[in-house]
């Protein structure tokens, strides 16, 4: 199953409807071609679209979220202002922000910066506790952008604010929300359900990160356009394929190397990963890139098999540290657990090993196996013996591992790259621009 981005449609009367390419492709394959024609013309018309898009299409893009507090997820939208110059994109971001990842807390302080075409307004905020700016416009009233671009939850207060500043400052802006939820939720009262109805009525577009996602917003009624894409991708500059022999040689690695990157938390699975790496009968070495409550557990699982040699838990590390890193694995696992409350909602680490040339596995909960497609292996969420024997498959077969992680690469430059998200990007703001001006 593809998680390219794609954009659907339904008949009801919205404001912002593209034609429907595909069945006009049809029609059209049909009477001057031979049915069987159909992908053809459908990619040819496709591919004009874009092309009169990137000649014709200029557009003001600003874009509301804490996420670009950090400096590596800014950079799809500095790629959609180099590949589309004679547009711009202004990101609003919180001046000061504190966040806790892989149980290590961190601290952002952002400042603004500007360029012909890309720009970053840090914006104050209330107390921490109150998640609200401290602006009666967030910069709308001077940049009146076309696209108003909200990555914050749909009942975030941060997002209600961006939507009144929108009707008071720019009106004709066109708003596109963005949500990851990915969990078929009930809502506690009335209230939550009202302010769903009216945040679904006051946006234009959504973007989804998965298709899971998707599915939830149509289940509670949302009928505009949805792009399915990761609200940040992974930066191809930055996680590319590469000799890793001399960290290999740091880590004193023998046979495989595994690795693991995330939060040692119970619904990320790397207890299972553990148990699973205990039952190869080969050598291995597991890399551990994060912290969190179930080290000792690990620690625990390695030491009873007499393997806790074979792991080197390297902690919590800053982003720009991993990609070197990454280049020396064998083998990423992401092996999450659906829990009551939380599904693996993307799975970005696939994504950015892919980009490595590293092969990825990854359990079938959320949107693991959509991200990974056919380009790795996917094997039963808490399943250890499924696990086992994907990585002994892996280390039997050079070949297969060397053809999945080339095929890996291919999907991740064309479906969640930097460069990729831009050119999805513009072309949906695009569609829905056209739209609004027809």
């Amino acid at each position: 199953m593809s998680t390219g981005c794609y954009c659907r449609e339904n008949d009801n009367d919205e404001p912002f409807r593209s034609l429907d390419y595909y069945r006009l492709a049809t029609i059209l394959s049909a009477v001057l071609l031979r049915p069987v024609q159909v992908d053809m013309v459908f990619n040819r018309m496709q591919s004009l679209k874009s092309l009169y898009f990137e000649v014709n299409m200029q557009m003001k893009v600003a874009v509301l979220g804490h996420t670009f507090v950090q400096e590596e997820n800014r950079a799809r939208w500095e790629r959609f202002g180099e590949i589309y110059g004679d547009s711009s994109v202004t990101l609003l971001v919180p001046r000061h922000w504190e966040e806790n990842r892989y149980g290590a807390s961190t601290e952002f302080q952002v400042e603004r910066y500007t360029s012909d075409n890309f720009e970053i307004i840090p914006l104050a905020r209330f107390h921490p506790g109150r998640d609200l700016y401290l602006s009666y416009d967030i910069s709308l009233r001077r940049l009146k952008p076309d696209i108003l671009h909200i990555i914050e939850d749909p009942f975030d207060w941060k997002t209600s604010q961006a939507l009144l500043y929108k009707r008071l400052w720019s009106p004709e802006a066109v708003v596109v929300g963005c949500t990851a939820s990915n969990i078929d939720y009930q809502h506690e009262h009335f209230r939550h359900e009202l302010k769903e109805r009216l945040y679904f009525r006051n946006i234009d577009a959504m973007c989804a990160v998965s298709q899971e996602t998707e599915r939830i917003l149509r289940l509670h009624g949302f009928g505009k356009p949805v792009l399915v894409q990761h609200e940040n991708g992974a930066d191809e500059r930055l996680w590319f394929p590469g000799n890793g022999s001399e960290v290999r040689a740091g880590w004193q690695a023998q046979g495989i190397v595994v690795g693991f990157v995330g939060a040692l938390l119970p619904e990320k699975g790397a207890v299972d990963l553990a148990k699973a790496l205990v039952g190869l009968d080969t050598d291995w070495t597991w890399i551990i890139i994060g912290d969190g409550e179930v080290r000792v557990d690990i620690a625990s699982i390695l030491s009873g098999a007499g393997a806790l040699k074979q792991a080197r838990f390297l902690g919590y590390l800053p982003r720009g540290q991993i990609p070197a890193l990454m280049r020396a694995l064998d083998v990423l696992v992401l092996p999450s657990r659906t829990t009551t409350t939380w599904k693996e909602q993307f799975g970005l680490v696939l994504a950015e090993a892919m980009l490595s040339g590293v092969t990825t596995v990854g359990s079938d909960s959320g949107a693991i196996p959509d991200v990974i497609g056919d380009a790795g292996i996917v094997f039963p969420e808490g399943d250890v013996e499924a696990l086992t024997a994907c990585l002994q498959r892996l280390i039997d077969n050079p070949v297969l591992r060397r053809e999945l992680a080339e095929r890996g690469r291919r999907r991740a430059l064309e479906n969640y790259s930097v460069t990729a998200l831009a050119r999805q990007s513009f072309e949906f703001f695009s569609e829905l621009l056209a739209g609004r001006r027809l």
